[in-house]
């Protein structure tokens, strides 16, 4: 069903009280921002394209802890707007990122305890091993085809999620159970566990 802009606004309305809100739509988020900024939300999921710095620090994005984001193509001058929500702990980016932004978000986000890079296919990233931020447990690579609906449908109801896998290698990496030189490893969504066995020394597995 297409819903006009309008008739989501009102719909949104009707919610307040939603923490967990995915808006895939084709109408731009900005045209939904006060009806957004009326929730508490605390898990977000859309396009960002059409927000500016002003919306990000504004009462939209005043409780968001996890932001799953499309539409923040470029560099670092378009994802710095992410510095200003408050309590941001976890970002996934879902298309390819500059090496710049990633190094800048693990720096000036200062709750920052995952962030996601998805893609599906793997850039042709120049990584160079002396880059500190290369070393920080809190980035997690993963090249996958998504079902994002069944991710969101799983999270409500206590199963595994987007999160689940990237918490878990980032805390194999932060327990020193992966080589600092496999901290760039590109996981599958689908056969992380696997691959994380593989990984961990000692061959450590996760259940």
């Amino acid at each position: 069903m297409d819903l006009g802009w309008i008739t989501l606004a009102q719909f949104l309305n009707e919610c307040p009280n939603l923490i967990n809100l995915a808006l895939w739509s084709h109408h731009p988020t900005k045209q939904l921002l006060n009806s957004i900024e009326k929730m508490s939300l605390q898990r977000l999921s859309t396009n960002l394209s059409s927000l500016d710095e002003q919306d990000f620090k504004g009462p939209a994005f005043s409780c968001i802890t996890h932001l799953d984001i499309t539409g923040l193509k470029g560099d670092w001058a378009r994802y710095k707007v992410l510095t200003h929500v408050p309590q941001l702990t976890h970002i996934a980016i879902n298309e390819v990122v500059d090496m710049q932004a990633i190094h800048h978000l693990l720096q000036y986000c200062p709750k920052l305890q995952i962030l996601l890079v998805v893609t599906y296919d793997i850039p042709s990233w120049n990584l160079d091993l002396e880059d500190i931020h290369l070393y920080d447990p809190r980035l997690v690579l993963m090249e996958v085809q998504r079902f994002t609906l069944a991710e969101w449908t799983n999270g409500t109801n206590g199963k595994e999620d987007l999160w689940e896998g990237p918490e878990v290698i980032s805390a194999s990496k932060t327990y020193g159970r992966i080589k600092k030189e496999q901290f760039c490893t590109w996981f599958s969504g689908y056969t992380w566990r696997r691959k994380l066995d593989d990984l961990e020394v000692g061959g450590r597995g996760v259940i």
